[in-house]
C-alpha cells in the first residue's frame, strides 16, 4: 500500500501546475458552496427573526385554564419538547365604541413573545387603570401618555404606562391592557402561548407536550410564520400532500411542490444541491484533463502489473487528499467572504437597520458537501477507471483513442486556408470534448441571464405586492373601521384634507357590498369555496366561516343546475387609482373616457393557489350583471342578499378589463384578499350618478418630497377627530423601509450571479487551457513545418472566436427554454403577480460578448505560453 501512497504524493508534487489548478478548484468551489449556503442559511435565520418581530416570538398557543396553566409551567421539560417562555393572555371583553377595542390582560411573557416594551409608565395594576400601545393611543387620545385620563366604554381610566411595539407592519386591531382583576361584561377567554427550543423540530415538540399534558391537538394554533422555519410539518405528512396533489385534475406536480416547498424548504434545500452539483462538475472537468494529460504513465504503470484496484487507489488518494487540503480553506474562505457581505449588506435578510445582525454558518451544508464530495469524487475515479479499461495498452502508452483512425485525406487540394482547416480538426476531433466545452461555456451565461429575468421579474412583483397585497400603496392610509355601509369619511372632510399642503396627491375610495349572478358554468370552480365544495368533500365544512354565514349567507350560493350567486367588492377610485390598476392588468384596457361613457366597469378576478386565474369564464367585453343594497343606511340583513327586490339596484355593465388585484382595499365586510374575493371597480363619479354613494371609505394619502409626515399626520387627525370609528395609519418608515431593503435584495442577488458567472469563467479558462497545452505535440510539428508566431496566434484567437460564437447560440437557445421553466415557477409557485419583465438587450450584449472574450482568451493565453517553448520540446511532450 507504501508504494500507491508514494506515488499518488509523487504526482501531486511532480504535476504542479494541475495540482494547483485541481487545488484550486477545490477551494474556489467549496468557498462558492458554502458562502452562499452559509449567505442562504443567515438570511434565512434573519427572516426568521424578522416574522418573530412581526408575528410575535411564539410557536403555538392553545385555550387554557389556570390549572392547564399552572401544569405547563410545572413541567416545562418532558420526554420530547422543552419549553422557553410561555405567555398568557385573557381577552376580557371587546368595545365597540370609539373603535373595535379588544380589553386584555395579559403577562411578561406575553408582551416579551410580542415585542413590546414599555416606552413610559407602566403595567396596570388596578380596574381603573389601562396601558395603551402607540397605535391604539395614537387613534383614541393622540398625544396622550402615561398620567392621562381618557375615557372608554363609559369609564374613566387613567393610562399607567405606553407601549411600543417592534414591528407596526401587522397592528391592525387596537389594544388595551388591563389589570388581572379587571371584569367586563362578556365572558373571559384565556389562551397560554408557548415557545419551544429551536434545535428540536416544534411539530415533534408539541405533539410530546399534547400528549404529555392531556392537551387537545384540533385546539392548538400554529404560528407558521415562524415555525416554518423550525420543522413545524411532519415527515408523515409528506405522503397526503402528494396524495392530494395527484387527485388534482390538472397542476398536481405544482400543488405538490408549494406544498413541501412551505413544508421542508425546497428552495433552500435546491440551492444547495445545484451548489453540490456545480461544485462537483468544476472539480471533475479540471481532474479529467489533468489524467489524461499522464494516461500514457498509467498505460506503463498497468504494463508493468499495477492493477485497477491499485490505480483507482491512487486517483482516490490523490483526490481525497488535496480535497481533504482544500475543503477546510474553501470553507474559511466562503464563510469569511460571506460574512462580510452579510455584515455590509445585513438590511438585505432583516429588513431592518437597527442592532446588529448574526452572520451563522450553514453547518448542514458543511456536512453534506464533506460527505458528497468524497463520494462523488470516489465515483469519479470510478469512472475514469471505467474508461481506461476500455483502451488497450497501445493506445494508453500512445494517447491515441480506440475510435481514432489515420485519415489521409489531403485538405489543401480544396482549400488554400489551412489554418481554418486545422481549427475545424482540432475542434471537432473528439466532438464529445467539444460539446462538453460549448455547453461549459454557455452554463455560466445561462446561469447569469436566469438569474437576470428571476430578479427583474422579482423586481417588479415586489413592488406591486407592496402595493396592492401589503397594503404600502400609499404613504398614510385613513380609512373606516367600520362593517357599516352608513360609516364613512364626509366629502367635507375630504375635501379640507385635499387642500392641505403636505400632500401631492389624496385618492378616495367608496365603497359597496355586491352580488354578481354567475350562470350556465360561467363559474367553474365549484371546489373553490368551501361552501359549494362541501358536496363532493365534506371535510371542507370545517373551513366555513359561520360569521360569514350568518352576516352574508356565505360568500357564495349554489342556484342550481351550475348557476351561482357570489358576493362581491364594489368599489370606487379616483383617477390616479385607476391608472396605477394598469399594472395589475389581465385582459382589457382600463379607459377612464369609456368607463364614464359606455357604463365599462373594471372586474378583480380570483386566483387559485397555483396562479391561475381561469375559474371564471366572463372575459373583456363581456357583460355582467351587478346587485346592490338601494341605499347605504340598508339594514344588516340586506347585506344577506336575501329581502325583497325593492331594497335592491340591478344594474348590467359591459367588462372593460380584468385584474388581479385592487387597491385601497375594504377588509370589515367580505374582506379583500388577493386569492379569494371578487370586485367591480367603477369611477367614484360612477358609484354616485347609478347608487347616489357619498362620501369615502378609505383615503390613500401620497405626501409631497420633503413633507413632514408627523406634522400632516397630526392635521389629518384634527379634521377627522369628530368621525367615529376613523382610523389612521402613518406607513412611511415602513414603505422606505421595504424599499431600501427591496433596493439592496436586488444588488445582491446581482452580486451572486456576476460571483456564479466568473467561478464559471474561471472553471471554463482552466480546462481549455489544459486542453490547448494537451496538444502541445501537434503545435510542435505545425511549428516546424512553418507556421509563424503570428499565423499560429491568429489561428489560435480564430479557434477563439468560434467558441464563442457557438457558445452564444447555444446560450440563446438555452434561454429560451429556461425562460419558459422559470415563467412557470414564478407564475404557478411563488405566484408572482405580474410576469412581464424582460432581460435587456444590454444584458445579452454582456453576456455574448464575455463568451466571445473568454473563447478568445481561453485559447489565446496557452497558446502564447507554448510559444515560450522550443519547438523540440513541444514535439517531445507527445
Amino acid at each position: 500500500m507504501k508504494p500507491i501512497f508514494m506515488t499518488a504524493f509523487h504526482y501531486i508534487r511532480y504535476y504542479k501546475s494541475q495540482t494547483v489548478a485541481i487545488l484550486l478548484s477545490i477551494i474556489f468551489s467549496v468557498a462558492l458552496l458554502s458562502g452562499i449556503g452559509s449567505l442562504v442559511y443567515s438570511g434565512q435565520r434573519s427572516q426568521l427573526e424578522t416574522n418573530r418581530m412581526i408575528y410575535g416570538d411564539w410557536n403555538y398557543y392553545f385555550p387554557a385554564d389556570d390549572e392547564t396553566i399552572q401544569d405547563v409551567k410545572a413541567h416545562p421539560s418532558d420526554r420530547g419538547y422543552q419549553i422557553t417562555k410561555t405567555g398568557r393572555i385573557i381577552r376580557k371583553d371587546t368595545l365597540a365604541e370609539p373603535y373595535v377595542i379588544y380589553m386584555e390582560y395579559v403577562d411578561e411573557g406575553y408582551l416579551s413573545m410580542m415585542g413590546y416594551k414599555f416606552r413610559e409608565g407602566k403595567y396596570p395594576q388596578n380596574p381603573s387603570e389601562i396601558a395603551l400601545d402607540e397605535y391604539t393611543v395614537s387613534n383614541v387620545l393622540p398625544g396622550g401618555g402615561a398620567g392621562d385620563k381618557i375615557t372608554l366604554g363609559k369609564k374613566e381610566y387613567v393610562i399607567s404606562g405606553i407601549l411600543k411595539k417592534a414591528s407596526v407592519q401587522e397592528d391592525s386591531a387596537m389594544k388595551v391592557f388591563v389589570s388581572r382583576d379587571w371584569t367586563g361584561e362578556r365572558e373571559e377567554r384565556s389562551y397560554l402561548y408557548v415557545q419551544f427550543r429551536d434545535d428540536k423540530k416544534m411539530y415533534y415538540q408539541i405533539k410530546a407536550l399534547a400528549k404529555s399534558r392531556k392537551i387537545e391537538e384540533d385546539k392548538l394554533h400554529t404560528n407558521w410564520d415562524v415555525n416554518a422555519f423550525l420543522g413545524g410539518s411532519s415527515i408523515k405528512a409528506l405522503p397526503g400532500m402528494i396524495k392530494s396533489g395527484l387527485s388534482l385534475s390538472d397542476g398536481k406536480y405544482t400543488y405538490i411542490w408549494m406544498n413541501l416547498n412551505d413544508s421542508f424548504q425546497l428552495t433552500l434545500n435546491g440551492i444547495r444541491l445545484c451548489l453540490l452539483l456545480f461544485a462537483g462538475f468544476t472539480i471533475y472537468s479540471i481532474f479529467n484533463i489533468s489524467i489524461w494529460k499522464r494516461i500514457s504513465q498509467y498505460g506503463i504503470m498497468q504494463v508493468l502489473g499495477i492493477g485497477e484496484k491499485s490505480l483507482f487507489a491512487m486517483l482516490v488518494l490523490e483526490l481525497w487528499s488535496l480535497f481533504l487540503i482544500g475543503f477546510p480553506f474553501g470553507i474559511f474562505l466562503g464563510n469569511e467572504g460571506a460574512r462580510l457581505i452579510f455584515a455590509r449588506f445585513s438590511f438585505i435578510f432583516t429588513g431592518t437597520q437597527e442592532g446588529s445582525t448574526d452572520f451563522f454558518l450553514d453547518g448542514k451544508t458543511v456536512k453534506i458537501g464533506l460527505i458528497f464530495l468524497l463520494i462523488f469524487l470516489g465515483l469519479v475515479s470510478v469512472k475514469i477507471i471505467y474508461r481506461l479499461r476500455k483502451m488497450t495498452f497501445t493506445q494508453m502508452i500512445g494517447k491515441t483513442d480506440r475510435k481514432d483512425r489515420r485519415s489521409r485525406k489531403i485538405y489543401s487540394r480544396k482549400t488554400a486556408h489551412m489554418s481554418r482547416v486545422l481549427t475545424n480538426k482540432f475542434m471537432l476531433e473528439k466532438k464529445g470534448t467539444f460539446v462538453g466545452i460549448v455547453l461549459s461555456l454557455a452554463l455560466g451565461g445561462l446561469v447569469f441571464l436566469g438569474t437576470n429575468y428571476v430578479i427583474v421579474n422579482t423586481e417588479k412583483n415586489n413592488e406591486l405586492t407592496m402595493k396592492a397585497d401589503d397594503g404600502l400603496g400609499s404613504d398614510m392610509e385613513l380609512y373606516m373601521e367600520s362593517d357599516q355601509l352608513s360609516q364613512v369619511i364626509p366629502e367635507q372632510q375630504a375635501g379640507e384634507i385635499r387642500k392641505l399642503p403636505y400632500f401631492n396627491e389624496v385618492s378616495g375610495v367608496s365603497y359597496l357590498l355586491g352580488e354578481l349572478p354567475f350562470l350556465n358554468g360561467e363559474w367553474t370552480w365549484e371546489e373553490y369555496y368551501p361552501e359549494t365544495a362541501v358536496k363532493k368533500d365534506p371535510s371542507r365544512k370545517k373551513e366555513i366561516d359561520p360569521l360569514m354565514i350568518k352576516q352574508y349567507n356565505g360568500t357564495i350560493t349554489d342556484e342550481g343546475n351550475g348557476n351561482y350567486k357570489i358576493k362581491a367588492n364594489v368599489y370606487g377610485y379616483d383617477t390616479p387609482m385607476l391608472q396605477s390598476l394598469s399594472d395589475y392588468l389581465l385582459e382589457g384596457e382600463i379607459d377612464l373616457g369609456q368607463m364614464r361613457e359606455k357604463n365599462q366597469v373594471i372586474l378583480k378576478t380570483v386566483m387559485d393557489a397555483q396562479g391561475n386565474y381561469d375559474g371564471l369564464k366572463v372575459k373583456a367585453g363581456d357583460t355582467i350583471t351587478l346587485k346592490v343594497p338601494k341605499s347605504q343606511d340598508a339594514p344588516e340583513e340586506v347585506l344577506r342578499f336575501q329581502s325583497p327586490d325593492r331594497e335592491y339596484i340591478e344594474k348590467e355593465f359591459t367588462v372593460g378589463a380584468v385584474v388581479s388585484r385592487s387597491l385601497g382595499k375594504n377588509q370589515f365586510f367580505i374582506g379583500d384578499e388577493y386569492d379569494s374575493n371578487f370586485a367591480i371597480i367603477m369611477t367614484n363619479e360612477q358609484m354616485k350618478a347609478y347608487y347616489g354613494v357619498s362620501g369615502y371609505t378609505s383615503l390613500s394619502l401620497q405626501l409631497k418630497d420633503g413633507a413632514d409626515h408627523k406634522e400632516a399626520y397630526d392635521h389629518v387627525k384634527a379634521i377627522t377627530g369628530g368621525i367615529s370609528r376613523c382610523i389612521l395609519k402613518d406607513y412611511t418608515a415602513e414603505i422606505e423601509r421595504q424599499k431600501i431593503f427591496l433596493q439592496q435584495k436586488m444588488f445582491f442577488f446581482y452580486g451572486i450571479a456576476a460571483l456564479l458567472l466568473i467561478i464559471s469563467l474561471f472553471h471554463i479558462i482552466n480546462s481549455m487551457s489544459y486542453l490547448v497545452l494537451s496538444r502541445q505535440h501537434e503545435f510542435g510539428i505545425l511549428r516546424a513545418m512553418g507556421i509563424t508566431d503570428a499565423g499560429f496566434l491568429k489561428m489560435m484567437i480564430g479557434e477563439g472566436v468560434r467558441y464563442g460564437i457557438y457558445t452564444g447560440i447555444v446560450t440563446m437557445a438555452g434561454f429560451v427554454v429556461i425562460k419558459r421553466i422559470l415563467l412557470y415557477f414564478l407564475q404557478h409557485v411563488y405566484l408572482y403577480v405580474h410576469i412581464n419583465g424582460s432581460v435587456s438587450w444590454k444584458t445579452f450584449a454582456f453576456v455574448l460578448s464575455m463568451n466571445l472574450i473568454v473563447g478568445i482568451l481561453a485559447v489565446y493565453l496557452p497558446a502564447r505560453q507554448l510559444l515560450k517553448e522550443t519547438i523540440v520540446e513541444e514535439i517531445a511532450a507527445g
